[in-house]
């Protein structure tokens, strides 16, 4: 939409009425569309090094990053902690909510976050 650039939706679109009055044609559209916008920009963040913390914004609906590790990482989230190897991960305890995550990473890998927000 024009006045949210920045944002998109999914959905399916049809038109269900299509009518000609002279020279003008008059169209009916209709979209069942999911409940959240998509940001129309992944967030995409690479970190390594020891005792780094990074923060992961993230709008209205949680969302589980796509984490991919080389090396070995030690990742905090809350109350959760993981022994990272090699390799892609989608942790459903590290599902980042409205607002600022905090993640802590101590290892000698590197991290990588992926991950799309979701708005209303």
């Amino acid at each position: 939409m024009d006045d949210d650039a920045d944002w998109y939706y999914i959905g399916r679109i049809s038109v269900n009425e299509w009518q000609a009055e002279r020279a003008v044609g008059k169209l009916t559209i209709e979209c069942d569309c999911e409940p959240y916008k998509m940001a129309d920009t992944e967030v995409f963040q690479m970190v390594s090094g020891e005792a780094v913390e990074v923060i992961l914004p993230n709008a209205k609906k949680h969302v589980i990053p796509l984490i991919t590790i080389t090396g070995n990482v030690e990742l905090t989230f809350g109350t959760n902690y993981y022994a990272l190897t090699d390799g892609p991960y989608e942790l459903p305890g590290v599902t980042l909510v409205e607002g600022e995550n905090t993640i802590k990473l101590d290892g000698t890998g590197t991290a990588t976050f992926e991950y799309v927000q979701r708005g209303l």
